[in-house]
């Protein structure tokens, strides 16, 4: 099974934790390599060709951020890659460490997560958990989110795996982990480097 760790090569904030992720892996054996994100600074979801979502909202407005827009489309591209390899994939995001290795022996039918597991309230793809930082995908799954996208429009990563369009079940082995995060009285929102990509390009 073949892993990927997103990252904006341009970013020294997310190349640094990134290679922390990659050691971490490679020393539990994943077959894991770095995968060149979406600068959503640079591109837009306009440029692939896709519509925001405009029912929600809290949804629509955050899909005005080039950092969401940024993340939303770096899982796209990869959901592309698992349906066009046919196989099994594992995406995380840059600010990961793994502590174990994953048993391939576990099945699941679309979505297995791995860390994130705080369940929130429905939006347009129904209920969804917080964080897209890790979790594996079966080319099934990835088919049902483009088809979605592709007839409704597109959502931030997280709520666009929501559980009117695919089947999810956690895994809460802590295999992963979000790595330390700086001790600070701002928000998880204030502190991600998604939500404020335009601010830390300054």
């Amino acid at each position: 099974m073949k892993n990927y760790i997103i990252c904006l090569l341009d970013y020294p904030q997310s190349m640094t934790p990134a290679r922390i992720a990659l050691d971490s892996g490679q020393k539990h054996n994943w077959d894991i390599e770095l995968f060149p994100g979406v600068d959503g600074l640079k591109q837009s979801i306009n440029n692939y060709g896709i519509n925001a979502n405009c029912k929600d909202a809290k949804c629509r407005d955050a899909m005005k951020r080039p950092g969401v827009q940024g993340c939303l489309l770096s899982h796209w591209l990869l959901w592309k890659k698992c349906v066009q390899h046919n196989d099994v994939i594992g995406i995380f995001e840059h600010d990961v460490k793994f502590l174990k290795p994953f048993d391939q022996t576990v099945e699941f039918l679309d979505v297995l997560k791995l860390e994130g597991f705080d369940f929130k309230k429905p939006r347009p793809a129904g209920n969804w958990y917080e964080g897209t930082r890790g979790y594996l995908i079966t080319p099934a799954g990835a088919d049902k989110l483009l088809s979605w996208i592709d007839h409704n429009g597109c959502l931030p990563s997280d709520v666009q795996i929501g559980t009117d369009i695919v089947d999810i079940q956690l895994c809460k082995d802590q295999i992963i982990i979000q790595q330390d995060q700086k001790h600070s009285k701002q928000s998880k929102r204030e502190q991600s480097f998604t939500w404020n990509l335009e601010n830390i390009a300054l």
